[in-house]
């Protein structure tokens, strides 16, 4: 039992100490500030863009993108209109249920350096996207 315990706070040790490499959790649906560190604080943005532009079958391709061969680790993004949270991503790379809608929010599957990544979403009319970009453990941005 002994074993089983000192394993499983190894193994738990390990997440706090790596942050997120396969997408941000649930519990992040709400803030969007990554917990990778005590008191983590965004800085200042100038190196990544989001952007979305609206395809003829009413879906919106939502682009995060690294300027001046930036790269980042991470990100999570979700669609809102009027300030609610709303639509879903249909290819999300891990989507997440935020305020019980299905994939409402994207996020990574892996902390392979990205300079890019685009998105497919699919909700009412006149979204605006808000995204998370994580650079590094100790680093990320909010947009």
């Amino acid at each position: 039992m002994r074993l089983v315990l000192v394993g499983a706070l190894v193994a738990s040790l390990g997440l706090v100490a790596h942050g997120w490499p396969s997408g941000a959790p649930e519990n992040a649906c709400s803030s969007m500030v990554p917990q990778h560190v005590p008191n983590p604080t965004a800085d200042q943005n100038v190196d990544y863009s989001l952007s979305s532009s609206q395809n003829g079958d009413g879906t919106y391709t939502v682009t995060i993108k690294a300027q001046n061969n930036e790269m980042f680790k991470g990100f999570m993004v979700r669609g809102f209109v009027d300030g609610k949270p709303n639509g879903s991503f249909l290819n999300a790379p891990t989507g997440l249920t935020c305020d019980n809608i299905p994939n409402t929010a994207a996020t990574h599957q892996d902390n392979v350096l990205k300079n890019q990544v685009q998105l497919i979403w699919q909700g009412d009319a006149n979204p605006v996207f808000r995204a998370t970009i994580v650079k590094n453990r100790n680093s990320f941005f909010m947009i």
